[in-house]
């Protein structure tokens, strides 16, 4: 590559550097805006859906709660209860009682409790009762007028989650005649209301979050078990704990505004709704977007270097021309110059500062008795021989006048020593080039031979 060629590319390089940094400033505004405008619009998705699950959940822990309300409150079953707790009835009548009460409004399993919360009649027997957890929250139901939601469980026999809700059983008079467990398989509505769900790019899970002792936070995802252990609840999963969940619970804090998940308060459980964002859409989105910038950034600044160096070709071939065009002229000039000088009868020598000869005419070559390059670059001094008529005395050194007062004109008579021996009259005439520029004057030598002259002053005459 010679060095014209290299000095556009380098130009060219310069200028595209200034160009795909503006175009990386213009990519990354971009793309922080959509990041932006993703995690809010995500946000805002999210509170939505959030809310609109946790309206489902309430209204499906009410129905439940109001149902198991109205079969304890009526009237004929607390008289079924008092015949069996009078021991009117056999407990095989109580028994044909729950089935047909479960088999109306499917349960899973329904059991009596006498007034100390210990199991009596079950309708599946295979179903464990949950002592220690049940027991507490009957106790909890006698001082309530209405059930509560005690546990979530998995069953041992079959694998499947089920949720308590517990009545305390009392008579007209307010006396406690037990209770009742009501054991309700979860895929019949609440697993329906839980499961992973989609909305336009948005995609989430629903988990519930007990705090099964203090700073122990478990949590219950729908379709996720434990081979370990029968407990439907598992600890937080290692991407929670990554996201910093675990350290919200623990210190109490809200989550922070940019996180993916919000935690929800239930009123008729003991349990939080853990909703959490999956973000996948959205990285994907993102990921594609500045793959997108980061090849738009390419080939524009590819394009960018292709557009300047031609730029640059074309102001620099139009510049060459430009030049090439004034030297043309010049050399005319030149050549229209030397044309000139080389019609008259004078021997014409210019010089420069140093007095070197860089232009002559060809009078003087024939006058001097030297060829081109014999005068060409040579030193007047060297080739120009002129003293006073008579006497030999140089007439005068042009390295000297030169260099000292130099006067714009000056003509003189003198005898011209010729390098073949002949000396002849002439009379010269010296003028003085000036410049702006330093050590870029110089001198016009013309010199006439006195011969010609008086021919050329007979002949006028």
């Amino acid at each position: 590559m010679d060095q014209t060629s290299y000095l556009k590319v380098i130009n060219a390089a310069l200028i595209t550097a200034i160009f795909t940094g503006l175009l990386v400033i213009i990519a990354v505004f971009v793309y922080t805006y959509e990041v932006r405008q993703t995690k809010e619009g995500n946000r805002d998705k999210m509170e939505t859906l959030t809310s609109i699950k946790q309206a489902e959940l309430m209204d499906w822990f009410e129905d439940e709660i109001r149902d198991a309300n109205l079969i304890t409150d009526d009237p004929n079953f607390i008289q079924l209860i008092e015949g069996g707790y009078e021991e009117t009835f056999a407990p095989s009548i109580l028994l044909e009682k729950l089935n047909q009460i479960k088999l109306e409004h499917f349960y899973a399993d329904l059991i009596l409790l006498d007034t100390l919360g210990n199991p009596t009649v079950s309708t599946n027997p295979a179903l464990v009762f949950n002592d220690s957890i049940d027991k507490a929250f009957y106790e909890k139901a006698k001082l309530s007028d209405s059930c509560l939601i005690s546990e979530l469980f998995r069953s041992s026999i079959d694998d499947r989650v089920y949720i308590d809700i517990i009545a305390a059983i009392k008579s007209d008079e307010g006396m406690d005649l037990g209770g009742m467990v009501f054991k309700i398989g979860l895929e019949r509505t609440l697993d329906r209301l839980m499961v992973d769900w989609h909305h336009e790019a948005i995609r989430g899970k629903l988990s519930f979050l007990w705090e099964r002792s203090k700073g122990q936070w478990l949590v219950y995802r729908p379709g996720y078990s434990n081979p370990q252990s029968t407990s439907c609840w598992l600890p937080l999963m290692p991407e929670q704990r990554a996201e910093g969940l675990g350290e919200q619970l623990l210190q109490g804090q809200r989550p922070p505004k940019d996180a993916l998940y919000t935690l929800n308060y239930l009123p008729q459980v003991p349990w939080l709704l853990l909703v959490e964002l999956d973000d996948k859409p959205g990285r994907e989105t993102l990921k594609a977007l500045s793959n997108f910038l980061i090849i738009l950034v390419v080939i524009l600044a590819m394009l960018g270097f292709l557009a300047v160096y031609m730029l640059i070709h074309y102001k620099q071939g139009k510049h060459i021309n430009s030049l090439i065009n004034r030297n043309t002229e010049l050399d005319a000039f030149k050549r229209q110059y030397q044309l000139t000088l080389d019609v008259l009868h004078e021997a014409v020598l210019v010089t420069d500062s140093l007095g070197r000869i860089t232009t002559h005419n060809l009078m003087a070559e024939s006058l001097l008795g030297l060829k081109y390059d014999e005068l060409s670059g040579k030193d007047v001094d060297e080739v120009l021989r002129l003293t006073r008529p008579g006497t030999g005395v140089p007439l005068f050194n042009v390295q000297s006048w030169l260099h000292g007062d130099k006067a714009m004109s000056s003509y003189q008579d003198a005898s011209l020593h010729t390098v073949m021996g002949d000396v002849l009259s002439v009379s010269c005439t010296l003028t003085y080039l000036p410049s702006t520029k330093p050590h870029q004057d110089g001198l016009v030598l013309a010199i006439k031979q006195e011969t010609a002259i008086t021919d050329q002053h007979r002949f006028s005459h």
